[in-house]
């Protein structure tokens, strides 16, 4: 009852979004009906959809959260404002170098992320010490460029994690799919790492070509997670999926 409820509300409150879906719904099926689309097509320009939209809503998230200098973006705002920036710098780069240092030691990764957070953790101390002493010599956190700076190691992070967290599900979905509604004749079994690539690369630069149109009509449906700094990372990771049926992004 609260989700129809919810769904009311927002049909009353935004009337223009409910005659753009619909409009968008009406263009989907005559797309598919002009194309002859089969089964094979709706799931592969769904997969591809779901792949390039999803990674650019990961990808301006972080670029948005970093240029803003706020990691609100990053989880909410609530959580955000119960400590200062400069604490949240220090426990984020330390989250970050213990991660990176547990998978990789002391690898050339883990040295090039000890040189990026090196700063930012050295400018968060300066930030707490000009509170405490009154140095005001020390830029504070309203600098965008020192927030830029603290906020670095965790953006690059996240960038890589969820880089190979989205990528890698969508390849192995890519795989099983095209076991099943095949769009190119191949198979990764016996193919050396590299060759798996070119085969998800191929999979991908192929369902791009012939779905394109689906793209931009779903590009189109998902405006409202653009602009709005109040939807999270975590929320446009939830509402890109191919199984996203929450009420954020529903209703």
């Amino acid at each position: 009852m609260g989700l129809l409820t919810k769904g009311a509300a927002n049909s009353k409150e935004n009337p223009p979004d409910i005659l753009l879906d619909i409009i968008l719904f009406f263009a989907t099926i005559v797309l598919a009906w002009f194309e002859k689309w089969a089964v094979k097509d709706i799931l592969w320009s769904l997969w591809i959809s779901s792949l390039i939209l999803g990674y650019s809503y990961i990808i301006t998230s972080i670029i948005s959260a970093l240029l803003r200098g706020s990691p609100a973006f990053f989880y909410n705002e609530e959580k955000s404002a119960r400590l200062p920036l400069e604490f949240q710098t220090i426990l984020m780069n330390i989250f970050v170098l213990f991660a990176v240092f547990m998978f990789f030691r002391w690898s050339l990764l883990f040295k090039m992320m000890l040189i990026i957070g090196l700063p930012g953790f050295i400018l968060a101390i300066g930030v707490i010490l000009r509170d405490i002493k009154k140095w005001d010599f020390i830029p504070d956190t309203n600098n965008l460029p020192v927030r830029i700076i603290m906020l670095l190691p965790i953006s690059l992070f996240l960038l890589g994690f969820f880089t190979l967290h989205f990528l890698g599900f969508h390849f192995v979905h890519s795989i099983f799919l095209n076991g099943f509604f095949p769009l190119v004749q191949d198979n990764p079994f016996g193919k050396t790492p590299k060759g798996t690539m070119v085969l998800f690369g191929d999979l991908t630069v192929l369902s791009i070509k012939n779905y394109w149109p689906f793209i931009v009509l779903s590009a189109l449906s998902r405006t409202e997670f653009i602009s709005p700094p109040s939807v999270t990372l975590k929320a446009r990771l939830r509402c890109s999926s191919l199984i996203s049926m929450s009420s954020e992004c529903i209703l």
